[in-house]
């Protein structure tokens, strides 16, 4: 990741940080002060922590108060939600028996590889500090590299906070 912002010439801009979100102390000390950032993104990475809602409240920790700051998350979902299913069927959007089946084939698949697909409940742990619905998210359909006849959800959320 280091090189790729050098590579764009952001360096001056982007500070990469590798830190366990989970670990208070290592959030504290690793990481710039608390309400100072202006962007916390996760890319494919949420999926992989194995406390989401930790991880996502330190990352609210450290961005900028009252709009200022951006939460990014881009990653794989269970189902398509609400706005991929023109708000149709249950809360992850899966409106029939086989995107059920579907859906559950393609998470125990993840699963064996240590990714949980992400639903749209695990945010409940941030909701009351992000805006979800200033920005509208995006879920589509789309194949990951070397298994192109799997293809799971992505969805892109991006939240200010409020």
């Amino acid at each position: 990741a280091k090189r790729r912002v050098e590579a764009a010439g952001l360096k001056d801009l982007v500070e990469c940080v590798c830190c366990d979100f989970c670990d208070p102390g290592a959030v504290a000390s690793q990481l710039p002060a608390a309400g100072s950032c202006d962007v916390v993104t996760f890319s494919y990475s949420l999926s992989m922590i194995p406390d989401k809602s930790a991880a996502l409240k330190s990352a609210v920790k450290l961005l900028k108060p009252k709009g200022e700051g951006v939460l990014g998350l881009a990653d794989f979902f269970f189902g398509g939600g609400k706005r991929a299913s023109h708000g149709l069927g249950d809360a992850d959007g899966i409106t029939n028996v086989l995107t059920r089946i579907y859906c559950e084939l393609t998470r125990l698949w993840f699963k064996q590889d240590g990714v949980i697909l992400l639903k749209r409940s695990m945010l409940k742990a941030v909701e009351e500090d992000l805006d979800f619905d200033s920005v509208p998210s995006e879920h589509f359909r789309k194949s990951v590299p070397l298994l192109p006849i799997l293809r799971p959800w992505h969805g892109v959320i991006m939240a200010p906070t409020k």
